[in-house]
């Protein structure tokens, strides 16, 4: 069976985790791009749980072919390196960037950044 919609879903659900990387990589409107990074891997952290609480073996495709730390069908590892990636996007959201972030620039010489 042919779901459009889930594949439009998970194209936009990469496509914007790819942008909020980029966005917290370069320093630029930081606490956004982590706080809508934090509320995905909440999500897909809610949902390795509900998968693991059924018993069934799904294989997560996160990283593609590249294992962070966990081999196989999802298991509590999993939820272990999500809770990690939660606990270093909190930490980056209480403290901000850092001043050598374009956000910085934007708060000491607004004329650097046209927003």
């Amino acid at each position: 069976m042919f779901f459009p919609l889930a594949y439009v879903t998970a194209s936009a659900i990469a496509w914007t985790e790819l942008l909020c990387a980029i966005f917290i990589i370069l320093g630029l409107w930081t606490r956004s791009a982590t706080a809508i990074m934090f509320l995905a891997v909440t999500g897909f952290t809610i949902g390795v749980i509900s998968v693991i609480q059924r018993g069934l073996p799904i294989s997560c495709g996160c990283f593609g072919k590249f294992k962070l730390f966990c081999e196989g069908p999802v298991s509590w590892c999993k939820v272990g390196e999500n809770s990690t990636f939660l606990i270093a996007l909190a930490l980056l959201f209480a403290l901000g960037a850092g001043r050598f972030a374009m956000d910085a620039c934007c708060k000491s010489k607004p004329a650097c950044c046209n927003r």
